[in-house]
This record gives structure tokens, sequence and C-alpha cells, in this order.
């Protein structure tokens, strides 16, 4: 039947699309008819099979470390209560984890001509182009947790602002940024109205306000 991939969303022709040998991700997009008007570049979400496959591993081999973790405790004295009801749906969780299989592409730059943001495509590759995002959201240790209309004079700490500040659990120093294509960049105080163009905050980005270590234990820390 030959490979293929899927290209959804924002494209004047979505659906799947057989692929050639070597096909790269800005010709599939040109062969869907390119893009609408509303396409949102750098909310694009793309998954690769592959990708997968790996997140499934990785969390199985996660569940067999915690799982041995808790026994060497128990041997050694290390612990003198253990929650097994906690541990089991811990390993559970992982063991039945399905992988997205995300990979973080910045489509603006490979339709730009960007070197190495072109890549090549593989059998069962999708493309998610959302129409354009006009929110910020804010979320974990703060008062209001929510999303907020974008702002392009707007910082970290005026979104905190409008979150009604951080809980008294929050770890300010471990606050990071979700972009909207998925990456993750760090968010501390120096984030300023006039800080870098990398920097500042875009439309579809999410604030993340983790909850300090201290307030955790080592279950807690395993379930996160």
């Amino acid at each position: 039947p030959g490979e293929r991939v899927e290209v959804r969303g924002e494209v004047r022709f979505p659906g799947d699309y057989l692929i050639r040998r070597g096909e790269t991700i800005t010709e599939i997009i040109a062969r869907a008819g390119g893009l609408t008007k509303d396409a949102f570049l750098q909310g694009a979400t793309f998954t690769r099979v592959e990708i997968a496959r790996i997140e499934n591993e990785r969390a199985a081999a996660l569940a067999e470390t915690i799982r041995a973790d808790v026994a060497a405790s128990m041997l050694t004295q290390e612990t003198r209560s253990v929650d097994f009801a906690e541990i089991s749906s811990i390993v559970e969780t992982l063991q039945n984890f399905e992988g997205k299989g995300r990979l973080v592409v910045s489509l603006d730059k490979a339709l730009a001509g960007v070197a190495g943001e072109n890549f090549v495509l593989a059998d069962g590759d999708r493309l998610d182009i959302p129409q354009k995002a006009l929110t910020v959201s804010i979320i974990g240790q703060v008062r209001r947790q929510g999303t907020h209309v974008f702002q392009s004079n707007y910082d970290v700490k005026d979104y905190l602002s409008l979150a009604a500040g951080m809980t008294s659990r929050a770890d300010k120093k471990a606050m990071y940024i979700v972009k909207a294509n998925g990456a993750v960049m760090s968010a501390k105080t120096s984030w300023l109205k006039f800080s870098k163009p990398q920097q500042q905050l875009a439309p579809g980005d999410t604030i993340v306000v983790p909850v300090n270590n201290r307030y955790k234990d080592g279950l807690s820390l395993w379930t996160d």
C-alpha cells in the first residue's frame, strides 16, 4: 500500500498522502495545497510512530526502576512505611502509558528555508496545523489558573498578576514556559517586557508554576 502520512488542520487539502522516498515536511505541505490564512505555524503538532514506541519503552523502564528502588529500600530498611497501593498505581500507570510520539517542529523556520528544520517524513507521521491562537494560559501553583487574551506588552509577571499571584507551595525558581510547538523554556523572573525575542511570550504559550519539592515525599516525586 506504500508509506502514508496524515496532514490535518489549516491546509487547503487536508487528508492522507502517499509519500515518496526522501520527501520533506515542506514538500508535503505544498502537496496539500499550502497553508490557509488562519494557519498557526507555531502551534503545529507533529507525531511519529517510532518516537511513541521509544516513549512507551522508557515508561516501562521507569516502572521497573521504581519497583526495584522500593524493593531495595525495604531490604536496607531505608523506609519503614510504604504505601503499596500508591506504588502499584504508579507502576500500573507507567506500564499502561501510551506515548504520543510528539516531535517539536518549527514549521515557520522550515518554510523559510532555515537549515536543519526541513526534515524527511516517515511512514505513519501526522501533522496537525491549528488555527491561530490568541491566548496565554497559566497553570500550577497559582491562585487562579486560567487562560487569558494574549497581550504583546505583557511578560510573565503580568500574567502571574492576572492569576492573583503564586501560592505558598509554588517553586518560583522552577517556573517554565511550554511554547505552542511543545518546546520548553525556563521562565526566570528576568523575562522582562523588553527581553530578547526568543524569550518573549507568544500566543499559545502556557506558563507552568510547579510545586516546591519540599512539599513532596518520594512517592509524590515518582508520581509527577
